[in-house]
């Protein structure tokens, strides 16, 4: 009986022994499939990555020129949208924003019936993730629909209102080690870092960056780097098709009549774009160089190819057909027409002002933009696009006619410019919320701008703000009276020891009040709870209720503090992100209040907090 136990618990052992080999030799065959990785970065355009000089700046790893040395390098690539929701969305399901319906950054979702990669992949037998440094504004335009994990959620705090690539490609190795093993994997990495320029980074070393773009670029290139010897270190690189792509360009300049959501030059459109094949480890990498044009639709239709699925059927016109760019990745070879129409969109405006979007058509070496005053350029001799071909041109008629005809098939009227406001309050954003050495600059130009639309909430708080910042009381008692705002021109005036004007709305004549009232309810008095909440902690009566009201202030505050912060920021890109307004609560009557001498213990405690902002 003993013997008979111990035979069978011998056939038992046996059979679970067979049970797990079976499945290790079932990994070891799936292991084999090439994994996919996408770098998707905001504003990497081709400038930035010439693959001449990257890691120059630093005596660290590059992970520019680590791609460089083993990638394919696809110089002429463009975005079909200036906005990256749907430039992105482009990438993962091979199709131009005029077939998936996503246009803009706003309110707009994916359908469900579109099939993305990402669910391709899983279908076959691909673990999926998508890993975002930005704010969580992914998941509602419907890009999570096939993405096993999908960690967009990153909380903001006061000075950190976004993810690094450090840290977001930290979150994709620990889900290598934790979730996927040796399994092969379709993964998403968003980076939005070069869009934050006013935020500090460090080296490896801890040396800490100036802010600028270049340093927010530097950073990028490092953490690359990094990312790149922990897969090395994990045997994951060779066997990983990696993809470093911008979703838009960077416009180092601008133009006279665009923003850097409408541009549709080359310098704002046309992306880097470097694509590592999968190899075996003893495979020499690959480095050559495609000049014809592409689409980051193109890199889509090449990932439904990778991971073995058909893309769906598509609306779009022959006349943008999306290629798969795989074969030239297996040799130095392009199998497409050189003169195949690229589409290239904005419609932020379309978004902002529900007016036409801009269009736009690489053909070859041409450049069409669909604007009323049409706008055609050969980049051969006139790579920055800035002298319009004329009408006298031998080749002027065909290419405008061609494209003129193509888009009004398409239903598509010629785009009217930007109105002036809407210019001037862009150059505006970028001179006060960009370095702080331009902010003072033309502070009285922009004053004058402000007497031309007196009506304009946004611009008279961008103003107020910055005589806040500089503390420049005369100014800021100026921009009070052309918007008309009592409250501006009382703190003004009590900073310049002047007669003081007579403030009539209930929160306002808290200004004066040497205690705080009773009551503080919305329907008795002021109703501005933040404010209220600092009045609270400046009148406490003993350490426990001045510590309580202290606390309460400074959570609220630091709320407001943030959000601010990603307006600022939202402002100096171009006001491109879907982000809440704050109805020009800022500068807020609290800040004012934090001005004066009985505020000075709390400022004090408030800036140690948050830092001067």
């Amino acid at each position: 009986m003993k013997g008979k136990r111990v035979a069978q618990y011998c056939w038992s052992a046996l059979a679970v022994l067979w049970a797990v080999l079976s499945l290790m030799a079932c990994e070891m065959t799936v292991s084999d499939k090439p994994s996919v990785l996408v770098i998707a970065v905001d504003s990497l355009g081709a400038n930035q990555l010439t693959c001449q000089s990257a890691g120059a700046d630093y005596n660290v790893t590059s992970g520019f020129e680590e791609m460089c040395q083993d990638s394919v390098r696809f110089s002429h690539a463009f975005t079909p949208s200036t906005l990256a929701q749907p430039a992105l969305i482009s990438l993962l399901t091979g199709k131009y924003p005029l077939s998936h319906g996503v246009w803009h950054n706003g309110s707009q979702f994916l359908s469900a019936a579109t099939k993305t990669v990402q669910e391709e992949a899983v279908r076959e037998g691909y673990h999926t993730a998508l890993f975002s440094g930005g704010p969580p504004i992914w998941k509602k335009s419907g890009v999570a629909q096939g993405f096993e994990v999908f960690d967009d959620l990153f909380v903001p705090e006061v000075g950190a209102i976004y993810q690094p690539a450090e840290k977001t490609m930290a979150h994709l190795l620990w889900w290598l080690d934790h979730r996927v093993g040796y399994r092969p994997f379709f993964s998403i990495v968003f980076l939005p870092d070069l869009q934050f320029v006013n935020s500090a980074t460090r080296t490896d070393s801890g040396e800490l960056r100036s802010k600028t773009f270049a340093s927010q670029l530097a950073e990028v290139d490092e953490s690359l780097g990094d990312l790149v010897s922990a897969l090395k270190k994990r045997n994951r690189w060779d066997n990983t098709y990696v993809v470093l792509a911008g979703l838009n360009g960077y416009l180092e300049q601008r133009r006279k009549d665009d923003t850097v959501a409408v541009n549709l030059s080359g310098q704002n459109t046309q992306v880097a774009l470097l694509f590592k094949p999968a190899r075996k480890r003893r495979d020499a990498g690959i480095h050559w160089k495609v000049d014809t044009n592409v689409s980051l639709a193109d890199v889509g239709a090449t990932l439904y190819d990778i991971v073995g699925a058909v893309p769906s059927e598509t609306q779009q016109t022959e006349k943008f057909k999306v290629i798969s760019l795989l074969p030239a990745l297996q040799k130095p070879q392009q199998i497409w027409p050189v003169d195949r129409p690229i589409l290239i969109e904005s419609s932020w405006s379309a978004w902002r002002f529900d007016s036409e979007p801009r269009l736009a058509l690489r053909m070859g070496h041409y450049l069409y933009i669909h604007d009323n005053e049409t706008k055609l350029y050969n980049t051969l001799i006139d790579p920055y696009e800035i002298h319009p071909m004329k009408p006298s041109d031998p080749m002027w008629s065909k290419v405008n006619g061609e494209s003129q005809q193509l888009f009004t098939d398409l239903g598509f009227s010629p785009w009217a410019n930007l109105d002036s406001k809407t210019l001037v309050k862009d150059k505006f954003a970028r001179s006060i919320f960009g370095p702080r050495a331009n902010q003072q600059e033309a502070k009285h130009d922009w004053l004058a701008h402000l007497k031309q639309w007196p009506d304009d909430a946004e611009m008279a708080h961008w103003l107020a703000w910055v005589a806040l910042e500089s503390e420049d009381w005369e100014y800021l008692e100026d921009v009070g009276k052309i918007y008309n705002q009592s409250l501006w021109k009382y703190v003004g005036r009590f900073h310049q020891k002047l007669k003081r004007p007579r403030l009539n709305d209930k929160c306002d004549q808290l200004f004066n009040s040497k205690e705080l009232p009773t009551s503080h309810r919305p329907s008795e008095g002021c109703d501005d709870q933040l404010f209220v909440a600092l009045l609270k902690w400046v009148f406490a009566e003993g350490k426990p209720a001045e510590l309580a009201a202290q606390e309460d202030f400074l959570r609220q505050y630091g709320q407001q503090a943030i959000s601010r912060e990603i307006q600022m920021a939202n402002n100096f890109n171009g006001n491109i992100w879907d982000v809440r307004v704050l109805d020009n609560e800022w500068p807020s009557r609290t800040d004012f209040y934090l001005t004066l001498p009985n505020a000075k213990k709390q400022r004090v405690i408030a800036e140690r907090r948050f830092g001067e902002f």
